[in-house]
This record gives structure tokens, sequence and C-alpha cells, in this order.
């Protein structure tokens, strides 16, 4: 018995002991960011495919609004607007993305991006190759779509059979990995530190 209320005393001590340090006072340990953060997202791919750019901080426009120039087919408007989080506002001139033909023998579509040193982009140019069709590149609009998935955040290539793989031949799909990651980008703000929400 006296080993029973012994034991009551020492949890009763625990509990109180976590209900103090749980009282919602930070420590210099704490990352104010993650309180905002939305939960049960997928911050490794999101790492990955951007953060890994800036250290472990988010690469995106400053606006989910994004002129395009170039664009001047409706199929290419089309291939553009899948992407979501992002409302594109198509322009003659002037815009923060540029699509345009150049000729290559060695790629289908290249994608320069901009961006500065607190994560905002500000810039990015679409070139699509004059030669796509003859450099085996599948459909055009589908290199379309994937170039403009690096121009809003999107780093690097997959390997799960969708429009963002190393060669768009054959698919025309935005998984949901990818979609996922971008309206997870987009829900946070420009050069937001998400290392803290990293397995180690």
């Amino acid at each position: 018995m006296v080993k029973r209320f012994g034991e009551g005393i020492i949890l009763a001590f625990v509990l109180i002991w976590v209900a103090a340090c749980g009282s919602g006072a930070t420590s210099s340990g704490s990352r104010s960011g993650d309180e905002g953060d939305p939960p049960g997202k997928d911050y490794e791919y999101l790492h990955q495919h951007n953060a890994v750019l800036l250290n472990g901080k988010t690469v995106r426009w400053p606006s989910t609004n994004v002129t395009v120039s170039g664009a001047t087919s409706g199929a290419w408007r089309r291939a553009i607007g899948r992407w979501p989080e992002v409302n594109f506002i198509f322009v003659d001139t002037d815009a923060e993305i540029d699509l345009r033909y150049d000729h290559s023998d060695d790629w289908c579509g290249r994608a320069d991006r901009r961006f500065d040193s607190s994560g905002m982009i500000y810039d990015c140019t679409v070139r699509i190759s004059t030669r796509h069709e003859r450099n085996g590149c599948g459909i055009e609009v589908d290199t379309v779509t994937h170039e403009v998935g690096h121009c809003i955040g999107f780093h690097g290539e997959t390997h799960d059979g969708g429009v963002m793989d190393l060669t768009t031949a054959g698919s025309n799909e935005i998984t949901t990995a990818v979609r996922e990651m971008i309206s997870l980008l987009y829900a946070l703000p420009v050069g937001h530190d998400v290392t803290s929400r990293l397995t180690r």
C-alpha cells in the first residue's frame, strides 16, 4: 500500500511538472514558424523538391497571381492553368513568366528560374525546343506544364510516371505528391524555414 501511495505522489508530481512545461511559454530552442504550419503535410517532399534550394527555406512567388507572356495558344494556356494554387494572368509583354520557342537538339524544354536570398522567385523564362517532336519529346503541351512546374517552385524531377519526370513523354498527370507539394508551398510564406518539420 505504501508503495502505491508513493507511486501516486511521483505520478502526480510528474503530471504537474508536464503541465507546467506545456503552459505555452516559449524557450530559446523553439521554432515559432511551426505553430502556423499546416499539419499532416509532407515536409520532407517539400524540402527535397523546393526548400533544398535555400537551406531549408521555401522558394516561391510572393503572390499566387503570376503574370505569363508568350502563351499565345489556347493549348499552352490550358497546359499552364493545370497547376493548382496559382492564378496565371496572361499578358502580352513584361510578364513574370515568359514562354518562347528556342532551337535545341539537346533538350525538349528549359525553365530558367531566378529567386533572391529571401526565397522570392522574381523571374522565369521557359524555352520550348523548336525541334520538340524531332527530339522525341512527347506532347508539347505536357512539356509546357512540366517547365511551368519548375517556374512555380518545383525543383528537380520525379520518378513516379507523372508530368514532372525527367522526360514527360507519355505522361500528362500531375501526381498527387506533386500537387500536394505545390499546395503546401503556397500555403506557407516566402522563405519559410521547414527544417524543424524534417525527420532527423
